[in-house]
């Protein structure tokens, strides 16, 4: 019966020392023991001395598009965007095209990098022309971004190409592009579409050229972080 009312006697000592709302009686060492409470949004864990102890878990970062580049380019033949180690974005607001004819795109691998020009694309693209519209699904040595544009410098062309997983060496890198060009000369032109690169290994740029003569513009680079 002795100990049986000094378990009674610690118990009702433990619950004395319990003076405010949320507080906590845990067993210790030796005798019980209070637990103030924690603030709003804490867990309770399991400390390293192998008592309770009120945590915050920190909230997991939302992804978020950041800027890696941005630039212009003038009269040039072409333009490749390296370093690619994420997801990524590559907005072209306004580009001008010296002749007629169309812009393409291409990827590259490793430090050079090197493009690649063989055929080792697979395309599914859509492309509207005033009012009517055509499909293709192929197997290429390029991406056909935008078709038939021409050397209108007041009404430049505009594209957002994106990249998904360029680092992945299990799976084919993919993306997807948007491009709208309004001239005289063809109206009102619009192509989007999806693409794959036919081989495991990683991408790390992505080159736009014209079909022929150069290109003028400017360019922002996002990545997914």
């Amino acid at each position: 019966m002795a100990n049986k009312k000094a378990s009674v006697d610690t118990v009702r000592t433990g619950i004395e020392e319990i003076t405010t709302q949320g507080d906590l009686l845990y067993k210790g060492a030796t005798d019980l023991e209070r637990l103030p409470k924690g603030t709003s949004g804490q867990t309770l864990k399991m400390g390293s001395s192998n008592e309770p102890e009120w945590s915050t878990v920190a909230s997991p970062a939302s992804p978020s598009w950041t800027t890696k580049s941005s630039g212009t380019f003038s009269a040039v033949s072409q333009v490749t965007f390296s370093g690619l180690t994420k997801t990524t974005r590559i907005i072209i607001p306004n580009v001008d095209v010296s002749s007629s004819g169309g812009i393409n795109g291409r990827v590259g691998t490793g430090s050079g990098p090197t493009i690649i020009t063989a055929s080792d694309y697979a395309v599914d693209s859509q492309q509207m022309t005033a009012g009517s519209s055509s499909s293709t699904n192929m197997s290429d040595n390029k991406i056909a971004i935008l078709s038939h544009t021409t050397s209108t410098a007041t009404e430049p062309a505009n594209m957002e190409i994106d990249i998904f997983v360029p680092e992945n060496t299990t799976y084919h890198t993919h993306g997807r592009w948007v491009a709208s060009a309004s001239n005289a000369g063809h109206n009102i032109r619009h192509n989007y579409g999806a693409f794959r690169y036919s081989a495991t290994t990683a991408v790390t740029a992505f080159q736009i050229y014209p079909a022929s003569g150069t290109i003028t513009g400017s360019y922002l680079v996002l990545e997914l972080t």
